[in-house]
């Protein structure tokens, strides 16, 4: 009676330790995101047709779709036990997959609620919304972020806006395929001095958004022989070998090709 009683102790003992860890985790990410006064609207909310039809040539050009993992308690303990038991480790090796991006989302959120008051948040909140949004976007949700993500990224240089469009849910296809080229250069690069460049990455990422179906093949020339649409280069910047661009929206060519 008495080594069965040990044995349930010891049952007993070994759930405790297995469970406290996980209910901690869980306690201390709760009351963190409690503290937010708002969570994140879907980036999918009241999106217009036109820019789900964006959404979607994304999908088509972006064939590293990002994946998030999910990350639940359990990812957690098990992530901190492998970080403290392997040697000579590197703390990116032990993030679980996308997890970046969602800091990244994370972040962008905290700076609007930030606007709104006198008491920053820290990263501890930080980390505790990356993990609320792991666990409740979805594919299309992320897939939206991503561009919002390149937009901010790219739609600026210096403080000086790159194209004329005030929002990516405005690009034609020509000007969303130069905006995943420039996600596809380095972030150094000139859009206004590395044009050939760009140019060339963009059109083929047009054929392959045609060769996937986005596109037909009056749609494909059309988008082909569009310029680079861009504001103005500066001029205090200096030369870059390359003539600033300055075409208007509204001298956008859209007459077929000559058969």
């Amino acid at each position: 009676m008495r080594r069965l009683l040990t044995a349930r102790s010891l049952l007993w003992l070994l759930g405790l330790i297995l469970v406290a860890p996980l209910a901690t985790v869980e306690c201390v990410y709760r009351y963190t995101l409690s503290q937010l006064p708002e969570l994140p609207p879907s980036p999918t909310r009241a999106l217009s047709t036109a820019a789900r039809l964006r959404a979607t040539w994304w999908r088509d050009l972006d064939s590293s779709t990002r994946h998030i993992q999910p990350i639940w308690s359990w990812t957690v303990v098990h992530g901190l036990l492998d970080f403290t038991l392997s040697r000579h480790a590197c703390e990116d090796e032990f993030l679980p997959e996308g997890f970046e991006h969602a800091l990244d989302a994370a972040s962008r959120w905290l700076n609007v609620l930030n606007a709104r008051t006198t008491v920053p948040f820290r990263g501890v909140e930080r980390i505790a919304l990356a993990i609320w949004l792991t666990r409740h976007w979805s594919e299309e949700e992320w897939r939206v972020e991503a561009i919002e993500s390149q937009w901010h990224l790219s739609s600026v240089k210096r403080g000086v806006p790159v194209f004329l469009a005030r929002s990516w849910t405005q690009l034609p296809v020509e000007d969303l395929s130069l905006l995943m080229a420039m996600n596809q250069l380095s972030w150094r690069a000139d859009p206004w001095c590395d044009r050939e460049q760009l140019h060339a990455v963009r059109d083929a990422l047009l054929r392959t958004l045609h060769d996937r179906g986005g596109l037909d093949e009056m749609e494909l020339a059309t988008a082909l022989r569009a310029p680079l649409f861009l504001t103005v280069r500066p001029i205090d910047w200096g030369t870059c070998g390359q003539p600033a661009l300055t075409r208007v929206l509204e001298s956008r060519v859209t007459t077929p090709l000559p058969e």
